[in-house]
């Protein structure tokens, strides 16, 4: 996903707010951030969130208190899988993003853009290429195939979202190429 984002957006400094533990970075997939980043030569700037406590309200605050931070110093932010990114603060992380025109990567996927970061690659809503390649993989076993030999069909479901209205709000230039790489678009930013 990083390495779709770095490709789409060309950014020098990605930011990326996840809780610092074990789960929190494996949720995160830091090490591969950072790997890709020494590839890239790009920056990454860590921004520490509370995300398994009890406390909802403390995991909500951190994600947003990191946000408000890595706005004044990265180019595009990554938006990893925490308890505090959810329906109550996207609205608002979406907002500093965007007042701060700084492109979002959604880890969690199109609905997510939908509600307005900026894009995400993810299967597409409605399932229905997951269904037709699925009926596809049955179709092949029941007539022989191995169902190893079918694996790699998988790949094919994901998809990039992208929020026009976003990129529109943070004075992203959407050139040709980001858009023939787009499966899915979506107009407006829509309330969780």
């Amino acid at each position: 996903q990083v390495a779709l984002f770095h490709d789409l957006i060309g950014f020098k400094t990605l930011g990326v707010a996840y809780e610092n533990t074990l789960e929190g970075r494996s949720y995160a997939s830091i090490e591969l951030i950072h790997r890709l980043a020494q590839e890239r030569d790009f920056k990454v700037v860590s921004c520490f969130t509370q995300s398994d406590v009890n406390d909802q309200l403390a995991a909500n605050t951190s994600v947003i208190d990191c946000f408000q931070v890595l706005a004044g110093q990265v180019d595009a932010i990554y938006v990893t899988a925490q308890g505090g990114v959810n329906n109550d603060t996207i609205p608002q992380l979406v907002h500093i993003a965007n007042q701060n025109s700084i492109p979002t990567f959604s880890q969690y996927g199109q609905r997510e853009v939908k509600m307005g970061y900026l894009m995400s690659l993810s299967q597409i809503e409605g399932y229905q290429r997951e269904g037709k390649i699925l009926s596809s993989v049955a179709s092949h076993i029941l007539h022989g195939s191995s169902p190893a030999s079918l694996v790699k069909n998988r790949e094919t479901i994901n998809g990039i979202s992208l929020n026009l209205k976003t990129a529109e709000q943070i004075g992203l230039y959407l050139n040709a190429d980001l858009l023939a790489a787009v499966d899915h678009f979506f107009w407006q930013i829509e309330q969780p």
